[in-house]
């Protein structure tokens, strides 16, 4: 098993929550529910897997606490799993570690380093059972 395994599945699960909520207006998503569930495995924007609303939730809170203890914590998380927040919500896209490492502006290193701090905080924080 990886390490921070359900830190990471917690956290793919808030990702899709929060980019499905960027995407809906007036509080109603774009499709119905019969339609974003059939379909196939082949999707790749992830919206055939449920979203658990409260578990999503509860990790944003913990993601957010990161935003005014650890700021940099904070971006390396959100550049990783959702995206450059410089970039419009709609064409945001979750960034791979170098790009992500650009995009703080630090080594890849320094950013592997805030990664793992971050996963290792919010697993501390726990309630992650995935």
């Amino acid at each position: 098993m990886r390490k921070h395994e359900a830190v990471r599945n917690e956290l793919d699960n808030w990702a899709r929550w929060l980019v499905e909520g960027a995407h809906v207006g007036l509080g109603f998503p774009r499709a119905a529910p019969f339609t974003r569930l059939s379909r196939g495995a082949s999707c790749t924007d992830h919206a055939h897997i449920p979203v658990d609303d409260v578990n999503a939730r509860r990790t944003h809170d913990r993601v957010e606490s990161l935003r005014l203890r650890r700021s940099e914590w904070y971006i390396a998380v959100y550049c990783h799993w959702i995206g450059d927040p410089r970039v419009p919500s709609r064409r945001r896209r979750p960034l791979g570690n170098a790009e992500a490492a650009e995009c703080m502006g630090v080594a890849l290193s320094t950013f592997k380093n805030h990664l793992d701090s971050a996963l290792t905080d919010l697993s501390k924080a726990g309630g992650f059972t995935h």
